[in-house]
């Protein structure tokens, strides 16, 4: 696959929005509809490391039938410029991709929503992603993910709201 350039974020402090992740660390469950349109049951857990650094996300999507459709290990930290990053290995794409943060507006009654970005997602000559963490007042967290392969629209894929269960 064509390799996308990384689009460059504004350098913002990292703070605010690891602050507003280490306040929702713990565990999550949700019901979501993914980008062939099947409801899958989802759990997410949420960690911060020790030195209040970053945070870690496992987040497991798994469909009606039982079959998994997404499993993935994500981090969320500064990288070596001091700009807030994800890094992120899952089922679904090979190898490790670094996701910079992008500044956008929050979802609709969202108190915060973060946007991570892999290429440019005007660029229709190669893969492009988008992860977004949107934080709700009465302590949810959805996990979304926008992508569009070379040659296609980059849109909504997959998308779940998900509660706390610890």
């Amino acid at each position: 696959m064509p390799r996308c350039e990384t689009s460059e974020a504004r350098v913002t402090h990292p703070a605010p929005a690891l602050h507003a992740l280490q306040a929702r660390v713990g565990h999550y469950a949700g019901h979501g509809i993914n980008h062939e349109d099947e409801p899958f049951h989802a759990e997410l857990h949420v960690a911060s490391l020790d030195d209040q650094t970053g945070v870690t996300l496992h987040y497991r999507a798994v469909g009606i039938d039982g079959t998994v459709y997404h499993d993935e290990r994500t981090w969320i930290a500064q990288d070596e410029g001091g700009q807030l990053a994800l890094w992120s290995i899952h089922t679904n794409g090979a190898g490790v991709r670094k996701h910079m943060h992008r500044h956008g507006a929050n979802a609709a009654g969202a108190l915060l929503t973060l946007v991570f970005g892999h290429g440019n997602p005007l660029d229709t000559t190669c893969y492009r992603q988008e992860v977004a963490v949107d934080l709700w007042p009465q302590g949810e967290l959805s996990y979304r993910y926008a992508w569009g392969l070379p040659g296609g629209d980059h849109r909504p894929r997959s998308s779940v709201r998900l509660k706390p269960t610890s």
